[in-house]
């Protein structure tokens, strides 16, 4: 049975299965990764290329591995999938996976089931299936505003006592922060942006809003929202933060360790 509990084995795995599609200068690369975490190193920027994962989703596909390279490529851009690494660097972490609804099934013998929650059990005949892991949080449920984030990802406490007044609106959020690339100016002062609410910034709103009554954000978070996603430096979030909402700076200086 496939066992990719040890952090070791599944990147040996994710080596030998990217291997045939890599350069001598790409396999060195991944080498180095596997070197670094022999010593012990937890890894926190293991980081693949779109391609890359689609090769281990797809490991004999080569069609299936590009098309959902492509795919991963597009969730990206429309803000399907949060995660820290900039757009530009045209890569995502293992975890980041989790914040994609449209994400593949995983089977136990992808070594990134070491990361992600098995979803489809092998073939008779292949590796059997691994017992779930408790310790990987379950997909998030588009709609599901308390769903559970990736491991590594900061929100506010669950035992958070702010009050609604606390929160910002989204008028609030629209003057105090830039808007994010590709949105022109008007549609962001407008708040027609905030008003429907990409996938990448859900975890920032605190509460829907409704005719009449604004959604309200935490603004550490959608802080860390922006500087993650590649829109805004983490200076200059830290400064917006500080001046605009200097009740919410302890809050961002725990989630800016994370950037």
């Amino acid at each position: 049975m496939t066992d990719y509990a040890n952090f070791r084995s599944a990147l040996n795995a994710i080596v030998k299965t990217l291997a045939p599609h890599h350069a001598s200068d790409g396999r060195r690369a991944m080498a180095g990764k596997l070197a670094e975490a022999a010593t012990g190193k937890t890894i926190d920027n293991l980081a693949f290329r779109y391609r890359d994962i689609g090769h281990l989703f797809f490991p004999h596909d080569e069609a299936a591995a590009i098309e959902l390279g492509e795919r991963i490529s597009a969730a990206r851009r429309a803000g399907e999938i949060a995660s820290i690494i900039p757009f530009g660097d045209n890569g995502l972490l293992p975890t980041d996976l989790l914040t994609w609804a449209n994400c593949p099934p995983v089977r136990a013998s992808n070594p990134l089931s070491h990361w992600l929650p098995i979803t489809e059990y092998d073939a008779r005949g292949n590796d059997a299936p691994l017992t779930l892991k408790e310790t990987v949080p379950a997909l998030p449920a588009p709609e599901q505003e308390q769903a559970q984030e990736p491991s590594g990802t900061p929100r506010h406490e669950a035992n958070d006592t702010r009050e609604a007044k606390d929160y910002a609106t989204t008028a609030r959020i629209c003057e105090a922060f830039p808007p994010p690339k590709s949105v022109n100016a008007e549609r962001w002062a407008s708040s027609e942006y905030l008003g429907d609410c990409p996938a990448w910034l859900k975890t920032a709103r605190e509460s829907n809003g409704k005719r009449g009554v604004s959604a309200m954000w935490n603004p550490a978070q959608f802080a860390f929202c922006m500087v993650s996603n590649g829109h805004i430096g983490k200076g200059a979030a830290a400064a917006i933060v500080r001046h605009e909402f200097p009740d919410w700076l302890d809050a961002w200086e725990e989630k800016g360790g994370f950037l």
